[in-house]
């Protein structure tokens, strides 16, 4: 505990807690005194041992004495024993004195539940331990359920209860799907309850105090004992998610925060901007056609103070008539013949923007030059015309708004930088350098968007020059009007990604007119989108739903289908860590698979890769890194 506020009793400065609450994987955080949970840290638990008690026995507490209700001399199955509130549950009932049997995912873990001396230990990848628990029940089955499985697992649980037994369902993945049960067993007077220990905790916050005292007391008085746990430092937090994912752990996986040296993390996501009245926002080649058009965006989301930059005077511009328009209407519009590539004019206008006390809240650097050539022909003075707009202004209005809150930071790219396009070596060079400027203010965590514009039609360069329009539309990429593309804005900044394209292209036709588009690893989404790479698009979407923490299950869980479909076997049988040569992959069946991996996934595999012998998972991962090729610093 750090600090406490004015008229806060009961919590000592200086302290260390037990504190199961919405924000702990932070370094520090408020809390609500009247609503937090929080008990002192003391002795015999070290805090490694004390952090694995809160969540995983207050689950276990709650689903087997307050719901379920278990007694001495009845009987208990606990799915997941060798996890954290699996392991929790044995140690209730035991305490209570009920007959533990209970499942594991692997031989390792059942192993290790019998050497703490669980009797009864079955497999909980296999629906095998229905009959075997009817066999020692003789057919009676057991009274309580403390149920994790899903699908038939689910079921089969179900039916093993005994008249009047109590179903508790951990498990969220049925109750997400809407699964069903069959009810016709609830005529024993079976009882089902669903627990939710999230939603506990912030709906039943006194609730969740009472289980927790009382689990606080248990561990004090010896009643129950700290769970067994893999430790990671903070910096390998992400590993330590991989492998809690890959249900490899007994017990809890924690991570310790001791050592913060080696940490990097990356900064929490801002909320999504929107215009404010109050607020002036800066517009680079404000004066020309896509920048105007972008200051006429903003006037429509409410701004109603502009400064637009461009190397021409206000009155040169062919859009004068229509800022004296709005300014007639009341909104306040600036205009400053500046070049922005130059940092001594560029600190003048942010100096002006400060002593008007008004907060700069948006900045759209829309300003750029075409000097198309072919490589040869280009010189220096002639790539740096193109570059120092883009490049250096980019470079500028980044230094010089390092003092102000922005909403909004955009730079305006081409959809040439993903494309490519003859001549514009230089053009392409300067977006690439506007891209890594964004990059680099996400990191940081800092608003940036470099938005690879497609065709714009009415304004701006391509609008000036037909033939390279007539060019884009014969090689598919259509065009966008200014309003219909600005408006696409919000749903950018949504995405959170600090670089993204926003074009009308017909991938077909373009894929004709550029062939090697197919052997391109940054198109292999849209082969897929397209049905390029046959039912693997399916799987690729797939992909893109789930988060990444689910992604290599998911892999897993396909390639485990198609081995089954080789081999004949039950999918459900098939270990994660099982290799090829112990499930009986040969040459011949090797070849198969590799056919059914490039339809199915369409992902291609060496034959090197399956004489790597690898298991499922490291196979799948391979995979999953060949299937994905997505970069929150790349454009998307």
């Amino acid at each position: 505990m750090i600090a406490v506020g004015a008229g806060v009793d009961g919590f000592d400065p200086g302290q260390r807690y037990l504190m199961p609450w919405p924000g702990c994987f932070a370094t520090h955080f408020y809390a609500d005194a009247a609503t937090v949970l929080a008990f002192p840290l003391e002795e015999p638990y070290s805090p490694e041992d004390a952090v694995t008690l809160p969540i995983a026995f207050v689950t276990a507490y709650y689903a087997l004495i307050h719901l379920a209700r278990l007694e001495a001399g009845e009987t208990v199955l606990i799915h997941g024993g060798s996890g954290g509130v699996g392991f929790a549950a044995i140690q209730l009932a035991r305490m209570i004195g009920a007959k533990v049997f209970t499942t594991a995912g692997n031989e390792e873990k059942r192993n290790y539940l019998r050497s703490v001396g669980c009797e009864y230990v079955y497999d909980s990848r296999s629906l095998s331990f229905t009959a075997e628990i009817n066999a020692v029940t003789h057919g009676r089955g057991v009274d309580v359920v403390l149920n994790s499985l899903s699908g038939d697992g689910q079921t089969h649980s179900l039916m093993l209860l005994a008249p009047y037994g109590r179903f508790v369902e951990i498990g969220k993945k049925d109750i997400v799907e809407a699964g069903s049960l069959p009810l016709r067993q609830f005529n024993n007077n079976l009882s089902f309850f669903s627990l939710d220990l999230d939603r506990l905790m912030l709906q039943r916050p006194a609730l969740m105090r009472t289980l927790l005292t009382d689990v606080v007391k248990l561990a004090r008085n010896g009643g129950v004992r700290a769970l067994p746990y893999t430790s990671f430092p903070a910096y390998r937090t992400s590993e330590a998610f991989r492998f809690l994912a890959s249900a490899k752990h007994i017990g809890k996986v924690i991570i310790d925060y001791t050592n913060l040296d080696e940490l990097q993390a990356d900064v929490l996501l801002r909320p999504l901007p929107s215009v404010h009245v109050a607020g002036v926002y800066l517009v680079t080649g404000g004066l020309g056609g896509f920048g105007w058009a972008t200051a006429k965006w903003l006037v429509r989301e409410g701004a109603t103070r502009l400064i637009l930059v461009g190397r021409r005077p206000e009155e040169q511009s062919e859009y004068h008539k229509e800022i004296l328009a709005y300014r007639e209407k009341g909104i306040e519009v600036l205009t400053f013949a500046i070049d922005v590539s130059d940092p001594i004019s560029m600190a003048a206008l942010f100096e002006d923007i400060s002593l008007r006390h008004i907060p700069l809240k948006g900045i759209f650097h829309c300003a750029g030059v075409l000097d198309d050539a072919l490589i040869h022909n280009l010189d220096i003075d002639r790539i740096i015309n193109v570059l120092e707009p883009k490049v250096s202004g980019a470079i500028n209005l980044d230094k010089l708004s390092a003092g102000f809150d922005l909403d909004y930071f955009v730079l305006y790219s081409s959809i040439t930088t993903l494309l490519g396009n003859l001549g514009q070596s230089a053009y392409i060079a300067a977006n690439t350098a506007l891209a890594a400027i964004a990059s680099n203010r996400f990191r940081r965590g800092q608003p940036a968007l470099s938005v690879e514009w497609g065709a714009i039609s009415g304004i701006g360069m391509l609008h000036a020059n037909e033939a390279a329009a007539r060019l884009f539309e014969a090689a598919g990429i259509g065009s966008m009007s200014p309003e219909e593309a600005l408006d696409k804005l919000p749903g950018m900044l949504a995405l959170r990604f600090p670089a993204l394209a926003c074009a009308k292209v017909d991938w077909e036709k373009w894929a004709t007119v550029f062939p090697a588009m197919d052997s391109l690893p940054r198109f292999s989404q849209l082969r897929f989108a397209r049905g390029g790479d046959g039912r693997g698009g399916k799987h690729m979407m797939r992909l893109r739903e789930l988060n990444e923490n689910q992604r290599l299950d998911y892999i897993i869980s396909q390639v485990k289908e198609i081995v089954s479909k080789i081999l004949y076997v039950d999918a459900s049988k098939i270990s994660d860590t099982a290799r090829l040569s112990e499930l009986g992959i040969d040459s011949l069946a090797g070849v198969e698979l590799q056919s059914a991996l490039r339809i199915e996934m369409g992902v291609n595999i060496s034959v090197l890769m399956l004489a790597r012998d690898e298991t499922i998972q490291q196979m799948s991962q391979s995979f999953l890194e060949k299937l994905y090729v997505d970069d929150a610093s790349a454009p998307v």
